[in-house]
């Protein structure tokens, strides 16, 4: 499937202006070279397995970031990019992620640990964590137990999904098959 509606917030211009986003706990972290800013790979320009140089959301003291959709969004998620300090291990922690509904009911609960030993701006560790709702995706929350020293970046989320054009193939030739045999 492809998106439609699809919104990316990737913060490169320093602002959230993003429609249909908003964040809690946080602020956007700016890299100036090498650093521990860690953006999503390619936001300045190069793809090259780090990104120092581009902008991301800064847990700034928080344990817990909320991002906030639009109703209207069917799909929803956001890139974990890095952990600094833990109170167990440098660059490695538990982190929980919840997904709520446009009713404000708990779509799922997942815990794992993330990082990878070091805060560079590499990108290896990178991963999307995202939700898909026929009820909408009105938030979603993540937490590191023991950390509020980490990033998030391309929070998005897409209005609906749409098959692609092999798959509208598909449908079409069933449904012409269907169509022949009633006419039987």
């Amino acid at each position: 499937y492809s998106l439609s509606g699809f919104q990316l917030e990737d913060f490169e211009d320093g602002q959230v202006n993003t429609p249909g986003i908003s964040l809690s706990g946080g602020g956007i972290l700016a890299g100036s070279g090498p650093g521990l800013v860690d953006s999503v790979d390619g936001d300045d320009g190069t793809v090259d397995g780090g990104n120092s140089y581009g902008h991301s959301w800064y847990s700034s003291g928080n344990n817990f970031i909320t991002v906030n959709f639009a109703p209207g969004a069917k799909s929803a998620g956001v890139v974990l990019t890095d952990v600094g300090y833990t109170d167990n291990l440098f660059c490695i922690g538990d982190y929980t992620v919840s997904g709520y509904d446009g009713f404000g009911n708990l779509i799922s609960t997942y815990t794992d640990t993330f990082g990878d030993g070091a805060a560079n701006g590499a990108s290896a560790e990178d991963i999307f964590l995202g939700y898909s709702s026929a009820l909408d995706v009105s938030k979603i929350v993540i937490g590191f137990n023991g950390s509020s020293d980490w990033e998030l970046d391309h929070v998005q989320y897409a209005t609906q999904a749409v098959p692609e054009p092999m798959s509208m193939l598909a449908l079409a030739a069933g449904a012409a098959a269907l169509l022949r045999r009633r006419r039987k």
